[in-house]
């Protein structure tokens, strides 16, 4: 059992999830390696979470260069993971219990709305997609006559076979997808051998995981006690996970063991980053409040009269301290803009950090 202090806590997980100083743009493979997943939100204030992600990490990235990764090159794909992901390509095959899981679920809905309907819809669709059609909700919404409330719409469909691998998307322009026909990967087996690749990958995704569910265990099977714990303690007898305890934080937590060396602390150069909404860095709360001492909450979704902060805050880190929130304009014309700041009680601001960091917006939403 290693016991760390918030501080050494702080100095690894800035480390570990590469916010420390930005990696090349080429080195998105790196980010990837290490992280495995980043969560994806259409929502677009000054950028998607998924861009706010790799923008933190990765010297000069911009939007475009994720939508050529995903749709072009094709070394990133859409996934339902934690909630709706994006993940390396190569990990297709493995995340099949996921998502085949997720379209039996579209499935079932589906045949409770259309009953004998389904079977024949379903395979309309499919035969478009393989007549070569490019396909997006608008071109079946007429055919299907299912533009009314209450009905298992069009793009449930596509979605459907999306998630069983029959689809893929061959391009997006903001939150329309447009989808072609794709040849279905072998499909996993929902085994041990999975449910520890899964477990450990979400090791991975956050760096540093608390072993009791918590937020950071979002998703299919792990948030549920009878699959994670028993995932956990394999993965502790195979090694590759090892048990920590932070100074005066309750609990036990699980990192990587081939990252123990990380614990050990480093000067770290005191870089300034705003980070996403739901940048993987945030995905427990309760812990980076208990180790940051910094409460943050998304309150995009709660009534204007009833937030604290604002619409779309961005956390603001600073070497191993988060120091603030910012709230940014919406986007127009490509003008970065500030709406409000909040930097919290006695914090220490390098200014000239935070407008280097400021900086790198003008370009990012050109």
């Amino acid at each position: 059992m290693h016991t760390i202090t918030k501080e050494q806590a702080r100095n690894y997980f800035v480390r570990y999830h590469f916010l420390d100083r930005r990696l090349p743009k080429s080195h998105m493979d790196k980010v990837f390696s290490r992280l495995r997943t980043i969560q994806y939100d259409p929502l677009r204030v000054v950028g998607r979470n998924a861009d706010l992600v790799l923008k933190a990490r990765l010297e000069g990235f911009r939007p475009d260069d994720l939508e050529r990764w995903l749709y072009q090159e094709r070394s990133l794909i859409d996934g339902w993971d934690k909630m709706m992901n994006i993940y390396p390509m190569t990990d297709r095959e493995m995340m099949t219990p996921i998502s085949g899981r997720y379209a039996r679920a579209s499935e079932a809905h589906g045949r409770e709305l259309l009953e004998d309907d389904f079977d024949r819809m379903a395979e309309t669709v499919r035969q478009k997609l393989r007549d070569g059609q490019l396909l997006k909700n608008v071109h079946l919404t007429k055919e299907f006559d299912m533009g009314h409330q209450g009905k298992y719409r069009p793009f449930h469909f596509l979605d459907y076979l999306f998630h069983l691998g029959e689809a893929e998307i061959a391009e997006k322009f903001n939150t329309q997808k447009i989808y072609r026909h794709a040849k279905p990967p072998k499909m996993s087996e929902l085994d041990e051998a999975f449910l520890d690749w899964y477990a450990y990958r979400r090791v991975e995704a956050t760096g540093l995981i608390r072993m009791k569910r918590s937020e950071a265990w979002l998703g299919y099977y792990h948030y549920y006690q009878k699959y994670r714990e028993p995932a956990i303690e394999r993965l502790l007898e195979q090694g590759k996970i090892i048990p920590v305890t932070i100074e005066d934080v309750p609990g036990q937590f699980v990192m990587p063991s081939d990252k123990s060396a990380m614990l050990e602390s480093v000067e770290l150069p005191g870089e300034v980053r705003l980070l996403a909404p739901l940048d993987n860095f945030l995905w427990d709360r309760k812990m980076i409040e208990e180790i940051f001492d910094f409460r943050y909450r998304w309150e995009v979704y709660v009534p204007e009269k009833k937030r604290q902060w604002g619409y779309y805050v961005l956390p603001i880190l600073q070497g191993d301290r988060l120091i603030g929130r910012l709230e940014p304009e919406r986007v127009r014309e490509g003008a970065f803009d500030l709406k409000q700041i909040w930097w919290e009680e006695g914090a220490k601001v390098d200014e000239t950090a935070f407008q280097t960091e400021l900086a790198t917006f003008v370009d990012f939403v050109k």
